[in-house]
């Protein structure tokens, strides 16, 4: 293939062929002969020997078709080729102040970080002090003050007169650490929330956590049930796979007294309990047929969270027991989707749509070029986490060396500022040349770094998926004609 060419050649497991285009971001079967003339652009008189011989090997009529095509790509949607990749504007995200504070007052949730303790020792935490960038467990709870501070300063942004988000809800959530060890100042602020609740206030407020599921006692959960909390349990399948991850800080699993208090649930307020969310986080060291099979078996009507381990997608050499489960899991899906189209397990929805979901919703990019390609918040979908401190941050993933302000003095346009343009500098002046561009994961929480952004060793990963998911997608496409399920 010429040089110059920018396309990524890959084939489906029944050996068809196909390109994927990175300029337009558009996948296009590859027909016999049509690479070969795709080799040939740009097209004058030096390439009409070549393309008569190929005329030998295929039709005249066919041969023509593509190079036709071929022009009609490049011309119309600057396809194919590097010269005509698209030129990165920096700083694609910092707007002028006004702006930026119209902006901010559509935030739509506020995240609390009620303790930073945690009755847990789970083995992949990025708390456990593996992360050089994150803290390491610490025993430190958000006082009153700051966090009837921040949720002052939230309703004022959600009262603003520049807000253009007027109804639908808003969300005050609880984070850990483990929330529950702070159960008394989450009562509190549902409490002070629910009394000073703006009664020109249009969205609906809703409450909701995630928690490890061992200190829901009878009043935890009478209570958190009375106020209608969208409630997500951590729990990583059947006790020999949750076992391995999830213990207390000497060593002993968690799985039985997580149980117990789920089946409390369960067994009291069963309406209330198949509404209930499952947080799953797993690693090289887990089976993941096994936990399929316990979820399809114990919890098929609850929704479910899936998410590797932060650094899983870094490894380069995986256990054999993990890609062998990993293997079984894509034969269990793809044999369901024969049989039932849409109507998937949970749980295979959920693992598969993390991974195809960018291929399959991507957008054609031809008529118009974009700015900038990574999954950055913008500034009016910023989960609006406050820490225990009382510093604010973009969401509750991201370290905490990109604070963007503070409950007393608000969010700071030139933080966020500086934070966008350290991005563009280190990250984004990069994107333009990378063919996986239109599908990357990564973002200021994924690759933020102390005060920098480390993309190096996350775009390399990023570049080497790309041809197994682009395998992946184009077999389910070709087995199953349409994935409806995404």
């Amino acid at each position: 293939m010429n040089a110059k060419c920018s396309v990524i050649i890959f084939k489906s497991k029944a050996g068809n062929t196909y390109l994927y285009d990175p300029n337009t971001n558009a996948i296009l079967y590859s027909p016999p002969g049509f690479l070969e003339v795709l080799d040939l652009y740009p097209f004058n008189s030096e390439t009409e020997i070549p393309l008569q011989l190929l005329a030998e090997m295929f039709s005249s009529e066919k041969i023509a078709g593509y190079k036709k095509l071929i022009i009609d790509w490049v011309q119309r949607f600057d396809a194919f080729f590097v010269s005509n990749h698209p030129t990165i504007t920096k700083n694609f995200s910092v707007k002028d102040e006004t702006t930026f504070l119209r902006d901010i007052s559509n935030i739509n949730q506020l995240t609390l970080e009620v303790t930073q303790n945690c009755n847990l020792k789970c083995r992949y935490c990025i708390f456990s002090g593996g992360y050089s960038s994150f803290r390491s467990h610490c025993t430190s709870f958000m006082p009153w003050e700051i966090a009837k501070q921040a949720i002052d300063y939230f309703f004022q942004l959600v009262m603003s007169e520049t807000r253009t988000r007027k109804y639908g809800n808003i969300y005050f959530t609880f984070y850990g650490g483990e929330p529950l060890l702070n159960f008394p100042l989450i009562k509190r602020c549902v409490e002070y929330i629910n009394k000073s609740k703006p009664y020109e206030l249009k969205e609906k407020i809703i409450y909701s956590m995630t928690t490890n599921g061992t200190l829901l006692s009878e009043e935890i959960i009478d209570y958190l049930i009375n106020q209608e909390f969208n409630l997500s349990i951590s729990l990583d399948g059947p006790k020999d796979e949750h076992d391995k991850n999830r213990v207390f800080s000497n060593g002993k699993g968690t799985f039985e007294i997580i149980i117990r208090n789920i089946h409390r649930i369960f067994d009291k307020y069963p309406n209330y309990a198949k509404k209930m969310g499952f947080c799953i986080t797993y690693s090289h060291n887990h089976n993941l047929m096994n936990i399929y099979e316990y979820y399809n078996r114990q919890f098929p009507q609850n929704s479910v969270r899936i998410s590797p381990v932060r650094d899983q997608h870094l490894i380069d050499i995986l256990p054999e027991e993990y890609k062998n489960s990993l293997t079984d899991l894509c034969r269990v899906f793809l044999s369901a989707v024969r049989q039932n189209g849409s109507s998937l397990p949970n749980f295979l929805r959920e693992f598969f749509m993390n991974i195809y979901k960018p291929l399959h919703n991507r957008r054609f990019y031809g008529a118009t070029k974009r700015s900038f390609f990574t999954p950055t918040c913008k500034v009016n979908s910023f989960r609006l986490f406050t820490d225990v401190k009382g510093d604010f941050h973009i969401c509750e993933r991201i370290n905490n060396h990109f604070s963007i302000g503070n409950c007393r003095e608000g969010i700071q346009w030139k933080r966020i500022e500086t934070m966008y343009r350290r991005y563009d500098d280190q990250v984004v002046q990069y994107c333009g040349a990378c063919p996986a561009r239109h599908i990357c994961s990564n973002c200021y929480a994924l690759i933020g770094g102390e005060g920098d952004f480390q993309n190096l060793e996350n775009c390399r990963i990023e570049r080497k998926k790309l041809n197994v998911l682009l395998t992946g997608y184009v077999t389910l496409r070709e087995e199953n004609g349409d994935i409806a399920w995404l």
